[in-house]
């Protein structure tokens, strides 16, 4: 079912299908999936003040829009959700919040759309007890995270690791709830 917000406050309530809520006209909205593979769209105008719950099933937040600002999100900004779907075009600081992912839950932060001088800037150091999978693209992007599971950095890139205990590679090392932050970055050529 397709589900289209309005400019102001909306509080909207999926079904037990799959639903496609367009939340693209603003306003601080909050939005529940229940069932079904939900997708929630936001454009340029998500932000913390927003509310969505994808419920069961395989939901995702799709963003397309200069993000570079920076959103940190809230406790109920964001949970449920199972993928982060980044648009090209634009660049991404987006920091979670511990209730972003549910105890043994997963997310995954796409953002291999991304090309040229569009970044992705990830902080997931808040959460302890779910799993944060982040793709990057081939900007000069930044995962930050003391659970990030598998970060996967856009190729033939090269990468480099700045950590208390750096992992082996940035696409396969142990998930570890006490292991130190630590960052990925990739370095741009210059010519």
């Amino acid at each position: 079912m397709s589900i289209k917000g309005t400019s102001g406050d909306d509080n909207l309530v999926g079904t037990s299908g799959n639903d496609a809520f367009d939340l693209t006209q603003g306003g601080n909205d909050t939005a529940q999936g229940l069932a079904g593979n939900d997708s929630f769209s936001f454009g340029a105008t998500f932000t913390a003040a927003d509310a969505v719950d994808g419920g069961d099933g395989a939901d995702v937040l799709k963003l397309a829009g200069d993000y570079s600002a920076g959103v940190t999100f809230g406790a109920a900004t964001l949970i449920n959700v199972e993928t982060v779907s980044l648009a090209d075009g634009f660049s991404y600081k987006l920091t979670t919040n511990d209730a972003t992912v549910a105890t043994g839950q997963s997310m995954t932060v796409d953002g291999s759309a991304l090309t040229g001088a569009n970044t992705l800037t990830f902080d997931g150091s808040a959460e302890t007890d779910g799993t944060l999978a982040v793709h990057g693209g081939l900007g000069n992007d930044s995962f930050t995270s003391s659970t990030l599971h598998s970060p996967r950095p856009a190729s033939p890139a090269p990468w480099n690791s700045t950590a208390t205990t750096p992992p082996a590679s940035p696409s396969a090392r142990p998930r570890s709830a006490a292991s130190a932050t630590w960052r990925w970055t990739r370095a741009i050529p210059t010519s």
